[in-house]
């Protein structure tokens, strides 16, 4: 099995406004502990492309794509948000990864011209959440045109900023979203400005609380929680939104196409909802199971605020019992058996 449950709960009317401000206005999020990593050098785009598992010579200045990088047996050492830039090629990622992915990107580099740079010093991260997020950003910014499609950046100068701002589309959760790289020196000034801009249409900042509840409630897998290096790329649902089958050799394709070749998988990462709370197990995983057997495990769980009490989850499944459309349950903490029942597919991006 794998680590722990990460298990999300939290009733204070605090984070339950937090919540409802995701689903109907407008969450603002500090996002500057996420890793950031720049390559750098006339080879930046063929190396990068030879390392993960998505297209990357064919994005121009302005795309992003989502990827995997894999590890010789096809299994995640990361996955990664990549941005394409007129000089540069951005790469945002799970907080505390910085050091596996520069040493798994460093170790293959031989004779390219690339070079990797910490943009830390200089640029921190912002996030603006929920289906008002664009309305928020066009109360603070004069954006030409917003970017609408997940991965698509576009950069902007303001006359009180030194330097560019960058926006994503990136949404974490329901609706619309936005990531902001920010000059650092001007990390306060612009998160005042986005704050106010938030405020008036009814938003207000939020937490990791929230934004892991809404993120597992969207059903958007994570690095170290459904993402592992004990998962193969495609038992985590995201084949489609991961992986280009149509490119050149990449560490971790000849085993991600013999997968696709066969067209089989053990296991298979999945979205439930629970009608009442499993009997958690210190240091221990969740686990699934099918009458008397186990079957997989919860990777993550969410107790939300919301008027029926809900508690969803993710977690990984025997593909033979999922074939078999057998019933899946935990163990409840009153001693019960509670039903998992299934609850649609994960997706890189949300509903």
């Amino acid at each position: 099995m794998s680590q722990e449950t990460h298990w999300v709960e939290d009733g204070s009317e605090k984070v339950a406004d937090q919540w409802h401000a995701l689903h109907e206005t407008c969450g603002l999020y500090d996002a500057s502990s996420r890793s950031r990593l720049c390559l750098l050098g006339n080879d930046r785009a063929s190396f990068l492309h030879g390392q993960v598992t998505q297209e990357i010579q064919k994005l121009d200045s302005g795309e992003g794509i989502y990827a995997a990088l894999a590890d010789l047996k096809g299994r995640f050492v990361s996955d990664l948000n990549v941005y394409c830039l007129p000089d540069e090629i951005l790469l945002d990622f799970e907080p505390n990864h910085f050091d596996k992915v520069r040493e798994r990107l460093e170790t293959y580099i031989v004779s390219e011209d690339v070079c990797l740079v910490d943009p830390s010093e200089h640029y921190t991260m912002l996030s603006l959440q929920g289906p008002l997020s664009e309305k928020g950003l066009s109360h603070c910014f004069d954006l030409p045109a917003p970017p609408t499609r997940p991965g698509q950046l576009v950069s902007f100068t303001h006359s009180e900023i030194e330097g560019e701002i960058y926006v994503s589309c990136r949404p974490r959760c329901p609706g619309h979203g936005f990531d902001l790289f920010v000059p650092r020196p001007h990390h306060q000034h612009v998160w005042e400005s986005l704050l106010q801009a938030t405020e008036s249409i009814q938003g207000m900042v939020v937490g990791e609380v929230a934004m892991e509840m809404v993120r597992i409630e969207a059903g958007i897998p994570r690095s170290g929680f459904e993402l592992t290096n004990a998962i193969l790329v495609q038992e985590s649902g995201l084949e489609d939104q991961m992986i280009s089958f149509h490119k050149g050799c990449y560490i971790g394709q000849e085993v991600i196409s013999r997968i696709k070749s066969v067209g089989k998988l053990n296991r298979q990462l999945c979205r439930f909802r629970l009608a009442g709370k499993p009997d958690p197990t210190p240091d221990q995983p969740v686990a699934l199971m099918a009458g008397d057997q186990a079957c997989g495990w919860l990777t993550s769980l969410a107790v939300l605020p919301s008027p029926d009490t809900s508690i969803l989850a993710m977690g990984y499944v025997q593909t033979s019992i999922l074939n078999q459309s057998l019933p899946i349950h935990v163990s409840g903490a009153d001693g019960s058996s509670l039903v998992a029942d299934l609850d649609g597919s994960v997706n890189a991006y949300g509903p």
